[in-house]
């Protein structure tokens, strides 16, 4: 059961930095450099040519420019929430200039992420650990 828990745990470990890995960059950009979030965004653009036009990497470039110039955006140096950025740029009506920034937070914010896999874990180890509490007295 340990071992179980233990590879469904390191699974989602897993899965979450996959995520990381490619969505990551969307709430990091104000604290990276030009060219990593050039690298990221292209890499991003590839995977949802479908739905992110080419012109995302100058898009992603020059929307932390525009919110870098106003701090009540965001605090300095501080990684904000997607859905903080997402909300920010539909509230600012952002959206018409930085369209393709706009449809990767969303992207981003629709993703079913989850723990229940690794929570069932927790809850039937519990409940064994119940029953052989019980079974001991």
């Amino acid at each position: 059961m340990i071992g179980k828990l233990c590879s469904a745990l390191s699974h989602r470990i897993e899965a979450y930095k996959n995520v990381h890995s490619l969505f990551g960059f969307l709430v990091e950009f104000p604290t990276m450099n030009d060219e990593g979030i050039s690298t990221a965004a292209a890499k991003f653009q590839k995977i949802y040519s479908d739905d992110i036009e080419p012109e995302f990497v100058p898009e992603i470039l020059q929307f932390k420019n525009f919110v870098g110039q106003f701090d009540e955006f965001w605090y300095k140096h501080e990684i904000l929430q997607a859905y903080d950025i997402y909300t920010r740029v539909v509230n600012n009506r952002l959206t018409s200039s930085f369209p393709n920034v706009e449809i990767a937070l969303r992207i981003y914010l629709c993703l079913m992420i989850t723990n229940a896999t690794g929570e069932i874990s927790f809850s039937k180890m519990k409940h064994l650990k119940n029953v052989h509490r019980s079974t001991m007295a």
